[in-house]
């Protein structure tokens, strides 16, 4: 009997615990939720919105339709208010579903509000629990608003398009990922600069223009393509990418062409005296995805080493040219190797390593090409 009424209650708490897993005490049909892909930050435009506010924001929000009853598939919503904060309360006030901040993928920031300072927009983004650190950031050329309402062909919506461009860059470009916790580590950490790429709309595409260079939380320059890939790999961010090539021997162009290749990267420091000297060491190694000139590299084996050659001294003498537009014009450490002193000599560098340190090292940088596979059958 005892043994019969212990089964009965082991079967009744089972019962119990089926019914609270499935988790319908709480549950909500997604067709009721508003759920953010991508959310826009801009300045307050002087001349559109000057009859409503003169100072604040704009945060424009990207949401998927999810009911199958509805003719669009997206909604593109700017709410203006002093604050983002205060943007989302003016939200819930004529929204008839709940705000999920949790699904939000990407921000984008507009250019005018990332020259004058971001810290506020990361701080909310951190304040709210729900917000993942993974959510992927960039600027936008001009106004975020503006990039956010371009329809795009064959996506669901333009925050998926983002979504892809953004999280993969790395794996085609030399372009960086960078997702909320890597801004935020390297805006607040002593010596550290954060980066993000720079996007804008060119016809029916969105394309990468360019790197975004931040003292702390505030955009100070540009930089263009050739730059900004300077910059990734003086960085030592890890990416693949295409780099052309011009073959010159004795003064005459003897090959052309590309190749594919992946980076890897090591720093040294050392203190010589009162100053410091760092060494980046670049290696890239890929493939020969295509050249002109007809001879065979397995019988020319000193044309591959050309190749290599000429790819190594292009890249090497293009960091340098970065490397001293850093140290003069931009003034400060962008390419990420003030930590490798700190980690070091901290007590001696802290006070200064935000101020002129990294314009008085010295800083040396070699580069090393190996092609693994030229394509051609032996």
């Amino acid at each position: 009997m005892r043994k019969l009424i212990r089964r009965v209650l082991i079967l009744l708490i089972l019962e119990i615990q089926l019914l609270t897993l499935a988790g319908c005490w709480d549950s909500q049909d997604i067709e009721e939720m508003s759920i953010p892909i991508v959310g826009g930050y801009d300045l307050v435009d002087p001349v559109k919105d000057k009859d409503v506010i003169t100072d604040g924001l704009v945060v424009t929000g990207v949401f998927p339709n999810l009911s199958p009853e509805t003719d669009n598939k997206v909604r593109v919503e700017p709410i203006i208010g002093l604050t983002t904060g205060m943007t989302r309360y003016t939200r819930d006030l004529g929204s008839p579903e709940i705000f999920v901040p949790g699904m939000l993928q990407v921000g984008i920031f507009g250019e005018d509000l990332a020259k004058k300072d971001v810290n506020k927009i990361i701080d909310n983004l951190f304040r709210t629990a729900k917000i993942k650190n993974t959510l992927y950031l960039a600027v936008a050329e001009g106004r975020a608003d503006e990039l956010l309402k371009m329809p795009v062909k064959d996506y669901q919506n333009i925050g998926i398009y983002l979504l892809g461009l953004l999280r993969h860059a790395q794996q085609r470009s030399y372009m960086p990922s960078v997702t909320l916790h890597e801004f935020g580590v390297n805006s607040i950490l002593p010596g550290r600069n954060p980066i993000l790429p720079i996007i804008k709309t060119e016809g029916s595409e969105i394309t990468f223009t360019g790197i975004g260079v931040f003292r702390k939380s505030e955009l100070i320059t540009k930089l263009d393509l050739k730059d900004a890939r300077s910059l990734f790999l003086l960085r030592r961010e890890k990416g693949q990418g295409r780099i052309p090539f011009i073959v010159i021997k004795n003064e005459k162009q003897v090959d052309t062409g590309t190749v594919e290749v992946t980076n890897s990267g090591k720093v040294r420091v050392e203190p010589v005296g009162d100053d410091f000297i760092f060494d980046i060491k670049i290696k890239l190694t890929g493939t020969l995805i295509e050249h002109e000139n007809e001879e065979s590299l397995q019988k020319q084996p000193e044309r591959l080493q050309d190749i290599e050659q000429t790819v190594a001294a292009d890249i090497e003498q293009d960091c340098r040219d970065f490397i001293k537009k850093m140290q003069e014009e931009l003034k400060v450490d962008c390419i990420d190797i003030n930590k490798y002193a700190l980690a070091k000599w901290r007590n001696e560098l802290e006070d200064q390593i935000d101020n002129d340190f990294i314009e008085k090292v010295k800083i040396n940088v070699e580069v090393e090409v190996h092609l693994k596979n030229t394509g051609e059958l032996t």
